[in-house]
């Protein structure tokens, strides 16, 4: 029997973790034992009240005082299963996301298959229009951009740059040799860092189109709360991967965007962004 931890980060997500939960029940297997650790960041509606009240018997939930962003509540839900059950794979799954009945066992065989497959994925869904949101990625480095695959088939791509941690199976071996999450990633770019590291050490990401989450996007945040968030942990992302011979091309493509946002953009939270990404380095350089 494999024993995985799920774990669900919620922050306002009462309209969505009933459905979420009752997949999670349906995807119970013989061979599979689930453990649930739900962590809630200063939610202020009334999920913490539905998932009190859910019918688990292998559930735990740790409510934060405030919202310490989702790398951080990742590890803390990492740190207590690793200390509390012999778990062999940790599923991340959003809170607005619902499963196929069978999508967490055909992760696991999927997982099983190679010691090195230290990642997979199903193929993720929009409910409403029944089209891919997460098929597979790609990062484009000239750019500093990266990009959610939204076909069907992966056509043309060798390997997914990386996997998205809207529903993310994670191997214990994967854990214990490059360790938890980054948590400088307040939200945002925190999969993509974990997918890059794991490649970088030999392990396999997997996309199995064959497991079928679904994915309701809450709009938990608003649209400039989110841009913020992307424009500063892309920052973050795209300066600790890029090679060192590339670091000029870096520093000079941000500094031309800092500029152009200061003078003649209207766009104070991406500037904000950058100003803040900026303190952020040198202090962490010091």
């Amino acid at each position: 029997m494999k024993n995985i931890s799920i774990i669900i980060i919620t922050y306002n997500s009462q309209g969505h973790i009933k459905k979420c939960l009752r997949s999670i029940k349906d995807n119970a297997r013989k061979n599979l034992r689930f453990n649930l650790i739900l962590i809630d960041n200063a939610s202020s509606d009334n999920s913490a009240e539905f998932i009190h009240n859910f019918p688990w018997k292998n559930l735990t939930f740790i409510k934060n005082n405030k919202n310490i962003g989702f790398a951080k509540a990742v590890n803390q839900g990492i740190n207590y299963a690793l200390k509390n059950f012999e778990s062999d794979y940790f599923l991340l799954l959003n809170p607005d996301a619902f499963l196929e009945k069978d999508c967490i066992e055909k992760l696991v065989n999927k997982a099983i298959e190679n010691k090195y497959n230290g990642l997979i994925s199903p193929l993720i869904i929009a409910p409403k229009t029944r089209q891919p949101w997460f098929s597979g990625a790609k990062i484009d480095w000239l750019k500093m951009r990266t990009e959610h695959l939204h076909c069907s088939i992966t056509q043309g791509l060798k390997k997914n740059a990386y996997l998205s941690g809207c529903c993310l199976l994670i191997s214990r071996s994967l854990v214990e040799k490059i360790n938890l999450f980054d948590e400088r990633f307040f939200l945002y770019y925190e999969d993509t860092d974990y997918s890059l590291r794991a490649r970088n050490v030999g392990f396999n990401l997997i996309l199995v189109k064959k497991a079928i989450c679904y994915h309701n996007e809450s709009q938990s945040s608003t649209s400039k709360i989110k841009n913020y968030h992307l424009v500063k942990s892309g920052l973050l992302f795209f300066e600790k991967h890029y090679p060192k011979i590339a670091r000029i091309f870096f520093w000079l493509y941000f500094y031309l965007r800092f500029f152009y946002h200061f003078l003649f953009s209207n766009k104070k939270e991406v500037f904000r962004a950058m100003k803040d990404f900026l303190a952020n380095h040198q202090r962490f350089k010091q």
